[in-house]
């Protein structure tokens, strides 16, 4: 019975990968304007698009997860969270206070003093705002109009801060956004599929090999890039 259970995981979760996948070629090609029928190859290709005229195009997929930058950025995240949380609580403060980044959050454990230069302008902003604050919350944003690099808290995209009934003491929700990661694990992944070029050239002949990363469909990614690789006979070239 456990066998059976386990195997049936494993064909779930497979299958789950393939439906993914497709998903993620479809809306590329839909991205590029390109119509074709997708025959999924297995390996060592994902896909073999026919692009009309005798004309094949082989299709990879990558999944990027960068997992030990996200599981640092996420230790990193929680521990800025408990150093607000207990500003907040020394200040006397029942508040919401929403914090979005737009940076990788491991500089401040890399950086002890940037994160208390952070917290002391963050509680700056705080002390002015918060005795004055009603049913309306205060939001702060860079998106338009540069606010918050003004006030030299250029590490956030946004601070939202709330007075709620229900709360009997501070809550400090913390959302990381770390851009640009991942480039580890993507000249990592260019490498193995290079190596595979061999095994490509036997199904395709001189057909191109597109390499398709796919780096953000996941929240928990915190990957940022998009990059579509063509893969030829003598190297490696983006497209």
């Amino acid at each position: 019975m456990t066998l059976h259970y386990g195997t049936l995981w494993l064909e779930n979760q497979r299958q789950a990968k393939k439906d993914r996948e497709q998903e993620h070629l479809d809306r590329f090609l839909a991205l590029q304007g390109i119509r074709s029928e997708a025959i999924r190859a297995g390996d060592p290709l994902d896909f073999i698009l026919d692009l009309g005229g005798g004309c094949r195009v082989g299709v990879e997929l990558v999944d990027v997860d960068d997992e030990a930058q996200r599981k640092n950025n996420a230790m990193a995240d929680r521990h800025i969270a408990q150093k607000v949380d207990a500003a907040l609580r020394e200040q006397g403060y029942v508040l919401q206070v929403q914090l979005i980044w737009k940076f990788d959050l491991t500089q401040f454990s890399e950086n002890p003093k940037r994160l208390r230069v952070f917290l002391d302008k963050l509680m700056a902003v705080i002390n002015k705002e918060a005795p004055s604050l009603g049913d309306d919350e205060f939001v702060l944003s860079d998106e338009e109009d540069h606010q918050l690099q003004d006030l030299d808290l250029a590490e956030l995209s946004d601070l939202v801060l709330r007075k709620m009934d229900h709360l009997t003491e501070p809550e400090v929700l913390s959302i990381p956004m770390a851009w640009a990661q991942g480039a580890s694990g993507i000249m990592t992944a260019l490498r193995d599929k290079e190596d595979k070029l061999p095994e490509y050239r036997r199904i395709l002949g001189d057909g191109d090999v597109w390499l398709l990363f796919v780096t953000g469909a996941r929240f928990e990614q915190n990957v940022y890039a998009s990059l579509v690789v063509s893969v030829h006979a003598s190297g490696l070239v983006e497209g």
